[in-house]
Parts: C-alpha cells; structure tokens; sequence
C-alpha cells in the first residue's frame, strides 16, 4: 500500500494544466493560407483515385485477364496489407525526410502503380505488381497529408484541419468514382479499362506535380527536410 500510495502521489498532488478552449468552434481561416490550399489541392487530386484500384481491379481480372473471381477479392487484400506496410514505412522516412518529401514519392509511386505498371501489361503477374505497390504508395497519402499539415500549422489546428482534409476526401472520392465509373461505362463499353487507368494515373500525377511546386515554392534546396 505504502509503494502504490508512494506511486499514486505525484498524480494526485500534481498541478493539473488548464485546458486551451478553442478560439472558435470552426475556423476556415487556414483556408486562406497558400500552404493550406496546395496541400488540399494535392490531396484532391491524389485521394480522389484512392478507391479506384478496389473498384475496378476485381472486375479487371474477370473481364480481361478472364481470371477467376477469387483472384480479383485477393487483390484487395493484397492492397489492404501492403498498405500497413506502406503506413509504417512512410511514417519511419517521414520522420527523417519530413512528410512532404515522403508524399511526394508515394504519390509518384501510386501514380507508377497505375500507368507504369498496370496499364502496359495485362496480365496476372503485372496487376498484382500493381495492386502490392498501389497498397504500399496510395494507403499512406491520407496520413501523410494530416502529418505535412500539422508540422506546417501545428497540432493544435489539426483538429479543424483534418475535418476540411476529410470533406475534401470525400468529395474528390464521390466525383472520381463516378466519373472513372461513367468512363469505363462509355467510352471503354464495359470492358476496356484504358482510359480510366490512364484517368487514375493521371490525377496521381497532378498531385504530383503540385507538390513538387510547393516544396520549391518553400525552398529551391533539393535536400530541403519539410
């Protein structure tokens, strides 16, 4: 009793900090902010595509490569467990090379996933290349983009920050998928998936780019840690 009262006091005698209330309920003043919007108008064009690959590669498999169906849910899980790795390897390099600069080749790599790998080659070996990579690449944008944004506004502005993050997610997602779907649709009649990979990976690479001119837009050093 003597070493749990022992290890209880400091607990109970510290001096509890009083809590910061937020100035205001919602604030959409970092929408005013440069920094702010290419980050978001990244993350549009690179969240968007996110759920693509789950969509369209199962019936890939079926109305290309002609595969079995059961190849088509592997490929999903294939995403999903490449993307825990995904998330802890950009989190280790994000620490060392600073967000920015991980999210810049994550989303060149989820970009390579679609028009590198999955476009030029149909066949089972090259989609499940591509799934693998996608999983590793495009699980991480979100967090990466909550963990650029909170290093460049700070944690106590991520709150409200995230929420416009998410909203924008869920838009660009909904806008994509609709498309991407009407696209496969119409132009490729059903079954040719060609443009839409080609959409998926184009998008990838406007995101791409816009962070590349952020990150030169903070500073023209190459080797730059932000």
């Amino acid at each position: 009793m003597i070493a749990l009262g022992v290890g209880l006091s400091p607990l109970i005698i510290a001096r509890r900090a009083a809590k910061q209330r937020p100035e205001k309920l919602i604030d959409f003043s970092v929408v005013t902010e440069w920094r702010f919007m290419f980050i978001a108008a990244a993350g549009f064009f690179a969240m968007g595509p996110n759920t693509i690959p789950y969509l369209l590669m199962p019936t890939y498999v079926a109305d290309v490569l002609k595969e079995h169906s059961k190849l088509g849910s592997s490929l999903v899980t294939i995403i999903n467990v490449s993307g825990i790795f995904g998330r802890f390897l950009a989190g280790m390099l994000a620490d060392r090379f600073g967000p920015v600069n991980i999210l810049i080749i994550w989303v060149f790599l989820a970009a390579f996933s679609q028009l590198g790998i999955w476009l030029p080659f149909a066949s089972v070996p090259a989609v499940i290349a591509s799934a693998a990579l996608f999983g590793v690449a495009g699980a991480a944008i979100v967090g990466m983009l909550l963990n650029a944004l909170s290093q460049l506004f700070g944690v106590s502005r991520i709150t409200y920050i995230s929420g416009i993050i998410y909203m924008t997610y869920s838009i660009s997602s909904l806008i994509v998928a609709q498309t991407t779907s009407l696209m496969l649709d119409t132009v490729g009649h059903g079954t040719d998936y060609t443009w839409p990979i080609v959409y998926t990976g184009m998008l990838l690479l406007v995101a791409f780019v816009i962070l590349i001119v952020f990150k030169f837009k903070i500073s023209r050093q190459f080797t730059y840690i932000v």
